[in-house]
C-alpha cells in the first residue's frame, strides 16, 4: 500500500476538517514529488524522509507563480542561489512530517503497515527558531495614537463602533498587544 492510499482511508473514516485534509494534501504531495506517488509504505527509509526534510528546509516560503507548480527537489534548485528569498519555517516543516507520520502510525495500527517496520517519519524534526520579540510601540506611535480625537476631542466615529473606539486600544494596549 501507498502512502496516498494509506491518507485516504484514514481521511476518509475519520472525516477530518478542511484544513487537516488540505494539509495532509501538501505534505503528500511534496513528498511524492520527490519520491514518486506509487512508492510502497514499507519501502520508504529513514534517510529518505531525512533528505525529504532537508529539501524541505530549502523550500522557498512565497515561491513565484511560475515556480509553484514544480516539484521540491526542481523548486529547491531554481531557487539555490536565491539567499534573498525566506525559506518555510521550521514548523511548518514539523507540520508536514507530522502529518505523514500520523498517516503511518494509523496504518500500523490498523494492521497496513507491519508492527516490526520502523516509522521513518517518526522522530524526525527540525528545530523550531521562535520568533524575535517586538518591541512594542514607541513613544511616537503611542502619542500619535493619543493624539486621535476619539481621545482628545471625544469623538465616536460611526466606523468605530461608538465607546469601542476609545476602550479598544486602551484594553490592547494593557494586554500588551503589539502592533
Amino acid at each position: 500500500l501507498t502512502l496516498r492510499e494509506m491518507a485516504e482511508k484514514k481521511l476518509a473514516m475519520k472525516k477530518k476538517g478542511y484544513s487537516t485534509t488540505e494539509a495532509t494534501e501538501t505534505a503528500l504531495r511534496l513528498f511524492e514529488s520527490v519520491y514518486g506517488e506509487r512508492r510502497a509504505m514499507a519501502s520508504i527509509t529513514r534517510r529518505e524522509v531525512a533528505e525529504w526534510i532537508f529539501l524541505l528546509q530549502q523550500r522557498p516560503r512565497q515561491p513565484e507563480k511560475k515556480h509553484r507548480a514544480l516539484g521540491l527537489r526542481e523548486m529547491v534548485e531554481a531557487y539555490k542561489d536565491r539567499p534573498d528569498v525566506q525559506r518555510i519555517a521550521g514548523k511548518s516543516v514539523n507540520g508536514h512530517v507530522s502529518h505523514l507520520n500520523s498517516i503511518w502510525t494509523w496504518a500500523r495500527q490498523r494492521g497496513y503497515v507491519e508492527r516490526s517496520l520502523d516509522n521513518p517519519f517518526s522522530e524526525q524534526r527540525v528545530e523550531e527558531v521562535a520568533p524575535e520579540a517586538d518591541e512594542g510601540f514607541t513613544s511616537a506611535q503611542l502619542q500619535a495614537i493619543f493624539r486621535l480625537p476619539v481621545f482628545t476631542a471625544g469623538e465616536r466615529p460611526k466606523g468605530g463602533r461608538g465607546e469601542a473606539a476609545f476602550w479598544l486600544p486602551l484594553l490592547l494596549l494593557t494586554y500588551g498587544t503589539r502592533p
